[in-house]
């Protein structure tokens, strides 16, 4: 399906949104010298959106200077990196990935190692403010709402903390359930292009090559041991193993929940009675139990306790 295809609700968009639709040449004016600018991870990187911005350099190489680009982990492409850019961007990297090695190691680009599951936490504290978010999405629904579709992660945190959003719109993008809906108001300009998504292929390592690497790993490990180190190999005492579970995805039958009234009004498959962990939970605690499991993190559906705004049941609550 292209944009085209997408019809009804793509020129509904349009004709709702005409500002959010400008020329881009008119859209890059608004990414201003100093910027922090976020690029979208991995396999959903707005390929055309970063190759737009790349012409319009070429075009204004004046346009602005010394911002900063964000990525976590890049596949595509990456002219950020080009040395004939050193004067618009500073590329700083999360995560070294192909593309972007070279630079890292010849000191074009900077790195900087960190967990990706601290990385949001970064963008919402304002650690790491981000004044102009790159990424890619499909396009929307009846209801105005577009999908981040293969790579959330750390996408949803950098939109909600952006001043300045702009969208590729790309049917190749599919929709996926969870917490990546975005509604069309709280973009401020959109892109649209038709490209296949970028797909991770990982380079084949053949036997020999894979010792050849190990071998390498093992030199450099051993210069960190001494003679006569004690080298631990079991987890520390205390250490919990366990699992954890979402209400909605577990309990069944949270008909009351916003997320099962939206699934039935779009057509969605709702969880329905999933697992029946609300009636079963004894059952499957002791199957944890049996597993050796010592911890076990779950969460309450609220519309269970309060059914109705300001009441409470009692016999849910107990």
């Amino acid at each position: 399906m292209s944009l085209n295809d997408n019809g009804k609700n793509f020129e509904e968009l349009k004709q709702a949104y005409p500002n959010k639709f400008a020329p881009e040449n008119r859209i890059f004016q608004n990414i201003h010298r100093g910027d922090r600018i976020f690029v979208s991870t991995a396999c959903a990187e707005p390929q055309y959106l970063i190759n737009a911005l790349a012409l319009y350099l070429e075009s204004h190489p004046k346009a602005f200077f010394d911002a900063e680009v964000l990525s976590w982990w890049t596949l595509g492409v990456a002219p950020y990196t080009d040395s004939r850019y050193q004067s618009n961007f500073r590329h700083n990297s999360f995560f070294v990935a192909d593309p972007t090695r070279n630079s890292i190691n010849t000191g074009l680009s900077d790195y900087t190692p960190i967990f990706l599951s601290n990385t949001p936490r970064l963008f919402y504290q304002g650690l790491v403010p981000i004044d102009v978010a790159l990424i890619q999405c499909s396009p929307p629904d009846e209801h105005g709402y577009v999908n981040l579709g293969v790579s959330v992660d750390i996408v949803k945190a950098a939109v909600e903390s952006a001043s300045l959003i702009i969208a590729q719109l790309n049917s190749h993008m599919p929709r996926v359930h969870g917490d990546g809906f975005i509604h069309v108001q709280d973009i401020d300009y959109f892109m649209p292009h038709d490209e296949p998504i970028l797909e991770y292929s990982p380079t084949p390592i053949n036997e020999e090559s894979h010792v050849e690497i190990a071998s390498k790993i093992g030199n450099y490990v051993a210069r960190l041991i001494q003679d006569g180190d004690t080298i631990q190999v079991k987890f520390p005492e205390g250490f919990l193993w366990g699992t954890n579970t979402g209400a909605y995805q577990v309990e069944g039958n949270n008909e009351n929940n916003q997320l099962e009234v939206w699934y039935k009004k779009t057509g969605l498959v709702p969880s329905g009675i999933a697992c029946d962990h609300y009636h079963k939970y004894k059952q499957d605690i002791d199957l944890m139990k049996e597993l050796g499991y010592n911890a076990y993190r779950f969460s309450i559906e609220w519309s269970r306790v309060e059914p109705k705004k300001g009441y409470f049941d009692e016999k849910e609550i107990e």
